[in-house]
């Protein structure tokens, strides 16, 4: 079981207050779900069952906060591993 940092000003943050409910559930849902790189391969059939929602793909709104990566189906949580690790070098043992 990974175990995370959580950012707790996310909630005074502009993008995330204007999110819906649901929207809201699915960013943390990511974040809990990607791997240790901030990669995160949805599976919506799975996420509507956990989350009891009907998402079919990213809302707009998410998709500000990720990047498609070149493997069709998997998204990059673009300032995870900053925010988890810090500044990463050649070196660091990730």
């Amino acid at each position: 079981m990974a175990k995370r940092f959580t950012d707790t000003d996310k909630w005074q943050k502009n993008w995330f207050s204007d999110l819906s409910k649901d929207e809201k559930l699915l960013w943390i849902y990511i974040l809990d779900h990607c791997d240790y790189a901030g990669i995160y391969e949805p599976n919506w059939k799975l996420t509507n069952f956990m989350l009891d929602t009907e998402f079919k793909d990213f809302p707009q709104s998410i998709l500000k906060q990720i990047e498609q990566t070149n493997h069709e189906r998997r998204w990059f949580v673009a300032d995870f591993i900053v925010f988890q690790y810090g500044v990463l070098k050649l070196n660091s043992s990730m």
